[in-house]
């Protein structure tokens, strides 16, 4: 609660509120004799008429609409809540108990005191919201009183339905109560409830930071993501230096795919915790999703600059640290390999499966040491696959091997090992890998036109081989690879016109790709268009060193072409 904030209290009974009683002070100072009875009847009078008159006769009834203001915090309520006794004496009296009780029960003293004056100024007749509210406070927060809590809170908002405090605690009421009733009819009722009473709460105070906080979660755990960020986006306003709400932001943007807002948010985060190495891992990551490699790199780079120098020996081996370390690592690698850098996208793939599979080895916990072995094995298969984009078809099937040992159903070390073996012209191998992806995953399109491709090359199973393509195109109809696979299938059962056709769609698809110019080249000249022969094999000619397995083929082809 906002009202009534911890300070040194300036008032002149400051000293005296401390532990003391409302019907102890009158004895007290007839105790001290007449004059000092007078002096202090008189200074009191003052003191309540001038408080009295300053927050707009709380108690009473004025004839203009006025604010309640306690200790300088608008609370909602207003001069219509209360019915007051109409004896000035008696209202400050009242006001005067109000006071003690409320600043006790800030100080959790003398709690069955503070209930007893809040009971006996309501059955006194006093009807006002803020006492109601202060009631359903003390009942909710110290006597766990969750029902009497609501009935107050309900009677508060209806003397006052713009009462923000009693709106927010009647939510959490409710809320408790959701949570302990969650399989019980009526649940759902409560909580549609409880929802809309906490975006009342933030309609009425939009700087309600805790009411954005709880609208916040509860919207992102019931899956209203939409409600859930504008929370958290009115959190990151409110509270600009806190990280982690511009962190939550961010996951939720995530989860909506809103991946440079997300990235954004946890720019931020970067920008007020420097040394949060998580979250500069996770931009990394979002930045490889936009294909800014080296803006990856160079947070990937931070991360591990920033880890390694900074942890010793035994904080390096320590789960997070391994995780933290892992996923950098593995960042670098990925970013490396699309920056065409073979040789520290192998060292840093290298270093990530060294410390997926220390983890595995170390951690006692199941859920744990599972989460390392996944991660292992994408980190083995995105090797696997660097190994094969830059040649090294028998390194790649030395991982694929070790990750097939782990699981042997593996669509992607299966594909990976089908695709080595064709390179290596080892077919028979290359077909068994091929197909088992294939049965294990029958809309695997690259496995069934890798397949295909290889029966073509082969000239064998032509019919199956289209059929295989085909299938393919089903989900990528638009493949420059998948079109010149087809063709080229289609050029092996001597389909001319059906194999140009394909392959000057895959050409367009993929301009200046060698292989599939190679395979126009030959099938113009079939064709008999000479020209248009000589053109292709010539421009692809200038697109392959003359030392490569298909840069010698085209060469050798367009040479027979020119006798």
């Amino acid at each position: 609660m906002r009202y009534f904030q911890k300070r040194k209290s300036r008032c002149l009974f400051s000293r005296r509120m401390r532990g003391c009683k409302p019907q102890q002070d009158l004895q007290d100072l007839q105790d001290r004799g007449p004059l000092s009875m007078l002096g202090m009847n008189l200074l009191v009078s003052m003191l309540m008429i001038l408080m009295f008159v300053t927050v707009g006769s709380a108690l009473g009834e004025p004839p203009l609409r006025e604010n309640v203001v306690i200790d300088n915090v608008n609370d909602g309520a207003t001069s219509t809540d209360v019915i007051a006794p109409t004896n000035l004496i008696e209202r400050l009296a009242n006001y005067k108990n109000f006071l003690w009780a409320v600043y006790h029960a800030r100080r959790g003293q003398n709690i069955a005191e503070v209930k007893a004056v809040y009971d006996g100024l309501i059955a006194g007749g006093m009807q006002s919201s803020v006492l109601y509210m202060e009631r359903a406070a003390l009942r909710f927060s110290k006597l766990q009183d969750v029902r009497g809590a609501e009935s107050d809170c309900r009677q508060a908002l209806a003397l006052n339905p713009e009462n923000v405090h009693a709106t927010w605690i009647l939510a959490r009421v409710l809320l408790r109560r959701e949570f302990a009733n969650a399989r019980t009819p009526g649940a759902n009722l409560l909580e549609s409830e409880m929802f809309e009473l906490m975006k009342r709460v933030v309609a009425l105070d939009p700087d309600h930071g805790e009411g954005h906080q709880h609208l916040g979660y509860l919207a992102s755990e019931f899956g209203d993501t939409a409600l859930a960020i504008t929370s958290f986006k009115a959190l990151t306003r409110i509270a600009p230096y806190q990280p982690q709400y511009h962190e939550q932001l961010g996951a939720l943007y995530e989860r909506e795919e809103q991946t440079m807002e997300a990235i954004r948010s946890y720019e931020r985060v970067a920008t007020i915790q420097p040394t949060n190495v998580a979250i500069r891992n996770r931009l990394g990551w979002l930045y490889l999703q936009e294909r800014e490699a080296a803006t990856a790199l160079k947070a990937f780079q931070g991360v591990l600059e920033s880890v390694e120098s900074g942890a010793d020996a035994r904080e390096r081996a320590s789960r997070e640290v391994t995780g933290i370390l892992l996923d950098a690592h593995y960042g670098s690698g990925r970013a490396y390999q699309w920056l065409d850098n073979f040789e520290k996208a192998e060292f840093h793939l290298t270093r990530a499966v060294e410390l997926a599979l220390g983890g595995v080895k170390r951690v006692r916990n199941g859920q744990e040491r599972r989460e390392f072995r996944a991660r292992l094995a994408d980190v083995r298969h995105t090797l696997g696959l660097v190994y094969l984009r830059f040649k090294r078809p028998e390194r790649a099937i030395e991982v694929f091997e070790e990750l097939l040992a782990m699981d042997a159903s593996h669509v992607g070390a299966l594909f990976g090992s089908g695709s080595a073996h064709q390179t290596l012209g080892n077919f028979q191998q290359a077909e068994r890998f091929l197909r088992r992806a294939i049965v294990l995953e029958p809309e695997h399109a690259n496995a069934a036109n890798a397949l295909g491709y290889l029966y073509a090359e082969q000239g064998i199973h032509l019919e199956e081989a289209a059929a295989l393509v085909q299938h393919a195109l089903k989900f990528a109809p638009t493949s420059g690879e998948y079109l010149d696979s087809l063709g080229y299938i289609y050029f092996k059962q001597g389909k001319l016109d059906e194999a140009i056709e394909l392959l000057e769609q895959a050409s367009q698809q993929l301009p200046d790709t060698p292989e599939i110019l190679l395979h126009l080249g030959e099938a113009y000249r079939e064709k008999g268009w000479t020209e248009k022969a000589l053109q292709t094999l010539e421009g692809a000619v200038e697109l392959t060193p003359a030392d490569s397995d298909i840069g010698t083929e085209i060469r050798l082809l367009l040479e027979g072409l020119k006798r």
